[in-house]
């Protein structure tokens, strides 16, 4: 394993590997358990959101996609239809960002498809 570390301002641990190196530490113990460095479009979500419990039981590799979309979502997935309706109907987008206790620009972003896509409901 890498060297000391330390822990960040933003609850990440660090680590030392090697040769004035670092890196996250959640991103390391997930590259040792799959045998392979991860990909671009792969991150290590923190399922208890304690960005400092780096047991691999707490940890959950997703695409860059699939966590912008779910991982740190407040909607669940039976609430995008509705606000695809709602949408339809021409309800004003920071109404139904109110209601569902998100911003506004969460509702345009489903709006215009960049997040909770059809092919993942």
């Amino acid at each position: 394993m890498a060297g000391k570390g330390w822990l960040s301002q933003r609850g990440y641990r660090w680590r030392y590997i090697g040769k004035g190196k670092v890196k996250k530490e959640h991103r390391l113990f997930m590259e040792q358990y799959l045998g392979r460095p991860l990909r671009p479009d792969e991150v290590v979500h923190h399922i208890d959101g304690n960005r400092s419990n780096n047991t691999l039981a707490n940890l959950q590799l997703l695409t860059r996609r699939k966590h912008n979309v779910t991982a740190h979502s407040k909607l669940l997935l039976k609430d995008i239809p509705v606000i695809r309706h709602m949408l339809r109907d021409g309800i004003k987008q920071h109404l139904i960002a109110f209601a569902f206790g998100v911003n506004r620009r969460t509702i345009n972003d489903i709006n215009c498809g960049r997040t909770w896509p059809n092919s993942l409901i």
